[in-house]
């Protein structure tokens, strides 16, 4: 046989074999969908949600708050919504009805979703009702928001409706809690403070621009609160919080301890209302909000901060709990923020993306080489080369971030695997210094272009040897204690790390890391 009809024989023997199969499936899947539509249409009520809420005695409460909004005009439109309409019991159980417009415009959204809801097809258990607030679905068990529904709902044309037998609560954002509801503290109250006028430029109209090309905005100012700016829009309905409140005692004694790690001047007297005391009580306040909303049955045990704080939950501490629309927040005794926890240890990689070079060199030439090798720390370090005539001034200047005020033990990771000079290589040993420098000039956006001299006695005012070696397997092996750094204040440090250029000017500086370890009396 000839391997051309072989091959054709054997085309239409998995024809004949895969044709019937597919069909099957394919007649399969169109069943599906099928009875999937059947199930959803063979009901359909031909009135709008609203003519049928209104023909349901049941529902005349909820449809009474519902005509006096504009959510009438919607429900009855062609567009698509689910509603979950509380019975009259349940409305007349509710502690409180809502009596403004906005309360009554808010109440009737929190029972509706867009889109018409067959609990078999919900995927995202979290759904956005029309109050904006999220709200947990149990498809299961049929329950939204710990209240039980219908699980078989009524079909309409413009959508479906959920009996429910309790009405859904409107519970406020962590934020208005804390505006309208927790009780005076020094915590509370200094959150408070942190409100003013902000311009926002988003809600400004720009008309046109000055001698120097900056826009001038007819300006509007909208209240806003520092905290929510900088640390957690408490406020935001898409986030998910916990909020702790500590009494004035505990919060005292939070504020003293840290009194002496985050201040940003060297004014001996501490204003209680001073900048330096709202910089360190921010820094307190930002480890007493998480990022994820915890029950009170998981509030317990160690939780970390957004900021990478670790701290112990004592729930016998717990005074009241507040479940809000977005979080929860817990008023606590205390709950103490571990000194060692919050004051880390720092490492600053040559890698890191965010760095500052210093290349000047008097009448020579250096160039920068990043390296990969595994055995490196995150699997990089770098090279600053010089092969001129003259020395390496400013050699490579590193930011180690905002540090804060303290005494700290510095190592550093540099391994010399290729003698003094990359590309003059000799036998004479590489030396170099570190210390810190502060920026002396500055670009448009802040960012340092030019840097000062060393800072007398800063880290370590001697040269050290970086012998001929190779990385080892283990990274502390190879780090060299430099010497002890006090920082005074609690802002952006530079580090610099400059080769021996007076005894050798081909001489280059390399590192893989700076390692920060702070040392607490």
């Amino acid at each position: 046989m000839k391997r051309e009809n072989y091959k054709h024989m054997k085309k239409n023997l998995l024809f004949t074999i895969l044709f019937p199969l597919l069909m099957a499936a394919l007649v399969s899947a169109c069943s599906d969908r099928w009875e999937e539509h059947t199930a959803l249409n063979e009901d359909v009520q031909n009135i709008s949600l609203l003519a049928y809420l209104e023909e349901q005695s049941e529902y005349s409460e909820f449809v009474s708050l519902l005509k006096s909004t504009t959510w009438a005009d919607s429900l009855s439109s062609s567009l698509l919504y689910t509603v979950f309409p509380p019975t009259n019991e349940a409305m007349n159980a509710m502690a409180s009805i809502p009596q403004t417009a906005e309360e009554k415009a808010l109440f009737v959204a929190h029972h509706i979703v867009e889109g018409r809801l067959a609990l078999k097809s919900v995927k995202e258990p979290m759904l956005k009702m029309k109050s904006r607030k999220r709200l947990l679905l149990d498809v299961d068990a049929a329950v939204l928001d710990g209240v039980e529904l219908d699980a078989s709902p009524s079909v309409v044309l413009n959508g479906n409706a959920y009996s429910m037998a309790q009405a859904l609560e409107v519970r406020p954002t962590v934020w208005e809690y804390l505006s309208e509801q927790a009780s005076s503290n020094k915590q509370v109250d200094f959150v408070h403070s942190l409100t003013g006028r902000y311009f926002d430029e988003e809600s400004s109209e720009a008309t046109g621009y000055n001698e120097d090309g900056q826009v001038i905005y007819d300006s509007v100012f909208v209240d806003k609160n520092l905290f929510n700016m900088q640390i957690a829009d408490l406020a935001s309905e898409d986030s998910a919080f916990t909020y702790i409140i500590v009494g004035d005692v505990a919060w005292q004694a939070e504020f003293e301890k840290f009194s002496p790690y985050f201040r940003r001047h060297t004014d001996k007297r501490l204003d209680p209302d001073g900048r330096d005391s709202v910089n360190i009580q921010m820094e307190v306040l930002r480890d007493y909000c998480f990022d994820q909303a915890y029950a009170p049955e998981e509030f317990s045990g160690t939780l970390v901060s957004p900021s990478g704080v670790s701290i112990v939950i004592d729930p016998a501490k717990v005074i009241s709990s507040f479940r809000a629309s977005n979080g929860y927040v817990y008023v606590m005794e205390d709950c103490p923020i571990p000194l060692e926890a919050k004051i880390l240890p720092v490492k600053i990689e040559a890698e890191q993306l965010e760095r500052y070079f210093g290349y000047d060199v008097d009448a020579g030439s250096a160039q920068g080489y990043l390296r990969i090798n595994p055995k490196a720390s995150g699997g990089k370090d770098f090279v600053l080369d010089n092969h001129g005539s003259k020395a390496l001034v400013e050699g490579l200047v590193l930011s180690g971030g905002a540090l804060p005020s303290a005494k700290y033990r510095v190592y550093w990771r540099a391994v010399n695997n290729f003698r003094t000079s990359m590309r003059n290589p000799t036998d004479v040993v590489l030396q170099q210094r570190l210390g810190t420098v502060k920026p002396i000039e500055r670009d448009e956006e802040g960012v340092p272009t030019d840097f000062g001299l060393p800072i007398t006695g800063s880290v370590s005012t001697t040269f050290h040897p970086v012998e001929l070696t190779e990385y080892s397997d283990d990274p502390e092996a190879d780090e060299f204690f430099v010497g002890t750094f006090n920082n005074p204040t609690f802002e952006e440090v530079f580090f610099q790390l400059i080769p021996d250029g007076e005894s050798y000017t081909r001489m280059a500086v390399t590192l893989d890391y700076i390692q920060l370890v702070p040392e607490f009396n």
